[in-house]
């Protein structure tokens, strides 16, 4: 394997990272609206989209912050 292609095996996990965060942002605030406009619920729909939007966005960075740590190579853990 070359250098390069390490390389980008590495930054795989972060190469999708922002269009993961601004789907995951995104797609419940877009329900959320859609929610309000159709059963008048203003501003309840939003508000949901919103606190699910920011729990999908922490669980992404956690899920992330898994991947990476434990790649890490740290070899002073214990087995």
């Amino acid at each position: 394997m070359s250098k390069f292609a390490g390389d980008i095996r590495k930054l795989a996990p972060y190469l999708t990272l922002g269009i993961q965060i601004m789907l995951t942002l995104l797609v419940p605030i877009l329900a959320g609206v859609y929610v309000d406009q159709r059963y008048n619920w203003t501003p309840w729909g939003i508000l949901a989209g919103v606190l699910l939007g920011f729990a999908g966005f922490f669980n992404l960075l956690w899920r992330t912050f898994i991947l990476t740590s434990g790649k890490s190579g740290n070899k002073n853990s214990d087995s």
